[in-house]
């Protein structure tokens, strides 16, 4: 199976420059919005499209600038025998080291895997031009490019809007592909444009049962109700030209006129029976489909696969689609904007780069229960879910109120689950994310090596100053009129008599539920909050959101150290 060993993208779109060595099988672009994932998906079609004609804009240039050609280049290997011949292509095999990831321009057939370099090229022309690549071809001046049958062979399968056009027998469509050589379409669609010129009415083409029945079969797997298929003219085909005989369902509908996702998982279907093209694309592959239906197409591509047969290149923005997946198969994309040193401050250097997610230690918990943040801009990994309460409601109210939050910012808080949060940051970071920790200082002597490690890594660390627990930090920062709500809070959760025995336990019966929320005064601060905190007050992400929203927002102006020094560093790090 043909399969690209390495991509390398300059100047197109919204890339500057991007080098990527993808899996064989499934290889799943995530990541934020506007990190140009399509067009790596774009630029795979470009490079390796068997079309004849393709039209290029000035807007295709990276920022505009015409002045820098477009190149793009797919190394692909697991050539077939006829990419091998040395007499016209030997200037042009290369060899791949699957360990390293590298290219060296001379194939070593006892160590590398031999492989050929397709580039393209646009210039400010706009006219495309498609040729192999190597550095020893360059410097001889040797030009040479793929038959145009090579070319077919590689062309990549896009499921794409308009994959409805594989529902009907035309030029290129996968159903002339079930069939394999019979029968003569070019023969039934004359026949039939004679009779039908005199009669418009359904022609009986037993030819094209094997594959209607194919066809049945794979959307009855998929649960696509479709009855009795029928092979008739298509009733917007304006002409009896290939494409003009159409898949219709038992009432006479075309396929066609299936939705989206349908329609995609139809096609992968046959697309996976007709097993001729290497390479597959899918831009967004959760449009139009409920989460059962997305996992049936990723089975389709092949996701479960233990030996892939197809390698697939696909972009999604579905939590779903990523929890369906095993960590080698997702592929986060990162757009890093870089300032310039001074004279040159006011121009943005722009990066791109692909981080595989390894498929060890905490990435597939990470994948799992953390899947939101794998599209987020920056992540806050928070040591429990109270922290992650607390932010999360402060950026409600802050967000009820007109003001800009957090998650607007992209930014997104994960749980750490206590002293796995040094680990899953590391991840994060791994991964190309800003990163940052949000935590309890109360067992800093215990976490010190782990703290040193990530702040050098470059993972800022936000935490109370004092060795104080979240707890503690609440109650000694709240202004006195705010502490009967965080008391009136827990005794919602726990209920009052509940929290009064707690009170009344630890502090020796000195202390009392109705006493504190009836007279709240500094010296209950202290010995409040570590009760809060051993009872477990707060351990609960709804009852967190609420003190975030309701105590710490409204009263933020109010708040003592070191609440609000705390947040305010934290929201300057997200902004």
């Amino acid at each position: 199976m043909i399969a690209i060993r390495h991509l390398r993208i300059s100047n197109f779109r919204g890339i500057n420059h991007l080098l990527w060595t993808p899996g064989p099988g499934i290889n799943c672009i995530i990541g934020p919005g506007d990190s140009c994932k399509s067009s790596v998906i774009s630029a795979i079609d470009l490079v390796l499209t068997a079309r004849r004609s393709i039209s290029f804009n000035d807007s295709d240039f990276h920022n505009m600038n015409v002045n820098q050609p477009i190149a793009i280049e797919a190394t692909i290997g697991n050539l077939p025998n006829e990419f091998l011949e040395l007499e016209r292509y030997g200037s042009f095999l290369r060899g791949f080291n699957p360990i390293s990831k590298q290219i060296f321009d001379e194939p070593d057939n006892n160590i590398l895997e031999t492989v050929v370099t397709i580039r393209l090229i646009v210039n400010q022309d706009l006219q495309p031009e498609w040729g192999l690549y190597s550095v020893r071809a360059e410097q001889e001046q040797l030009e040479r490019n793929l038959t145009w049958k090579q070319r077919e062979a590689i062309s990549p399968i896009k499921l794409d809007d308009y994959s409805d056009r594989h529902l009907a027998w035309g030029k290129y469509s996968l159903l002339n592909k079930l069939m394999g050589d019979t029968p003569d379409v070019a023969g039934t669609l004359a026949s039939i444009a004679r009779q039908s010129r005199g009669n418009f009415q359904p022609q009986p083409a037993n030819v094209f049962d094997p594959a209607l029945t194919r066809v049945r079969d794979i959307a009855r797997r998929q649960g696509i109700s479709v009855g009795e298929l029928k092979a008739q003219l298509d009733i917007k085909g304006v002409s009896l030209s290939n494409g003009a005989i159409a898949l219709h369902d038992s009432n006479d509908t075309p396929l066609k006129q299936l939705g989206t996702g349908s329609t995609r998982l139809l096609v992968s279907g046959i697309q996976r029976e007709t097993s001729n093209a290497a390479i597959m694309l899918v831009d967004e592959a959760e449009l139009g489909l409920e989460p059962f239906r997305i996992s049936r197409l990723l089975t389709e591509l092949g996701a479960i696969e233990q030996t892939p047969t197809k390698q697939v290149f696909m972009t999604s923005h579905s939590p779903h689609v990523v929890k369906e997946l095993k960590p080698e198969q997702l592929f986060i994309l990162r757009k890093h904007i870089i300032p310039q040193p001074p004279p040159n401050t006011n121009i943005l250097s722009i990066v791109h780069s692909i981080y595989p997610i390894p498929s060890e230690g905490q990435s597939k918990l990470i994948v799992r229960n953390c899947t939101e943040a794998l599209f987020a801009n920056k992540v806050i990994v928070c040591e429990g879910v109270t922290e992650i309460g607390l932010l999360n409601g402060y950026d409600r109210y802050k967000a009820s109120r007109g003001q800009t939050s957090n998650q607007e910012r992209g930014a997104v808080c994960v749980n750490g689950a206590g002293d796995h949060m040094f680990e899953r940051a590391k991840l994060f970071k791994q991964l190309g994310f800003p990163t940052a920790i949000f935590k309890d200082s109360d067992k800093n002597d215990e976490q010190l090596t782990q703290m040193q490690e990530a702040r050098r890594l470059n993972i800022d660390i936000f935490e109370w100053d004092g060795g104080l627990a979240t707890e503690n930090a609440l109650f000694q920062s709240c202004p006195l009129t705010a502490c009967s709500a965080l008391l009136s809070i827990a005794s919602d959760r726990k209920s009052e008599i509940t929290i009064n025995n707690h009170i009344t336990q630890m502090s020796q019966n000195s202390l009392t539920y109705q006493g504190c929320f009836g007279a709240f005064n500094d010296s209950m601060r202290v010995p409040l909050g570590t009760i809060s905190k051993k009872s477990n007050w707060y351990k609960d992400l709804e009852t967190a959101e609420r003190i975030g929203a309701e105590v710490v927002g409204p009263n933020f102006d109010q708040t003592g150290m070191p609440f609000q020094q705390v947040f305010a560093q934290l929201e300057s790090w997200v902004s």
